[in-house]
């Protein structure tokens, strides 16, 4: 199949799409932070009212300003969970507005022990057109090595057959600057479609090993 006529999800069909969405995204994001103001401003009378009222008790009674400001504490508490839930809600309505399920890919990576391999960087190519990079500080592979997993590369296709190539620079354990590669095919279909990377030792080989596991959500 040509991999012109397959293309990363960047034909003019989608192309008004995700310009629709982002529309859409941008008034979204301006009523959320509208409400998250408003949410603020609300309390803040309630705030302002108990901290007079605290400044007035404390004139007249010690323990009475104490709980007001137990009382003031616990409610920028609230505010601030309400801010963190909202700003978490638009995050999540920002992923579905770019990236519906009917045309998202997204690619994980993640690393078994790391004895033979240290990993520095990886390559993402969709269809032989790059598509993400990522060169890891000491920090992040570690983290990568304790059993996290990251997100590399998340982005649009269209439904049909496509090719994903990823290009893993590091050292193995000779100190040599070493590359390792996979080609994966797979097919999108109106499902969002997750890969996930991984980079496993071979004991009998004493290299590291890439394999591709695929999920469709």
């Amino acid at each position: 199949m040509n991999n012109t006529e397959q293309g990363t999800g960047q034909g003019t069909a989608q192309g008004n799409t995700v310009k629709s969405s982002t529309n859409f995204k941008i008034w979204l994001t301006l009523g959320l932070f509208i409400a998250i103001f408003w949410s603020a401003m609300q309390p803040s009378s309630a705030l302002a009212n108990a901290d007079n009222d605290a400044s007035a008790n404390a004139i007249t009674n010690g323990n009475g300003s104490a709980d007001s400001q137990s009382q003031v504490a616990s409610e920028l508490e609230n505010i601030k969970s309400q801010v963190i839930k909202l700003n978490r809600d638009l995050f999540i309505l920002e992923e579905d507005l770019l990236f519906p399920a009917s045309t998202q890919i997204a690619v994980f990576v993640s690393v078994d022990i790391g004895r033979f391999f240290t990993l520095d960087s990886v390559e993402l190519k969709i269809n032989q057109q790059n598509v993400a990079g990522f060169l890891y500080t000491q920090r992040q592979r570690r983290a990568l090595e304790k059993g996290g997993i990251q997100k590399v590369y998340m982005g649009n296709l269209k439904m049909g057959q496509h090719q994903l190539t990823a290009i893993f620079t590091g050292v193995d354990a000779e100190g040599r600057t070493v590359q390792r590669a996979v080609t994966h095919q797979f097919e999108k279909t109106d499902e969002t479609v997750m890969v996930e990377l991984k980079l496993e030792d071979n004991e009998s080989s004493y290299r590291a090993d890439v394999k591709v596991e695929e999920w469709v959500l």
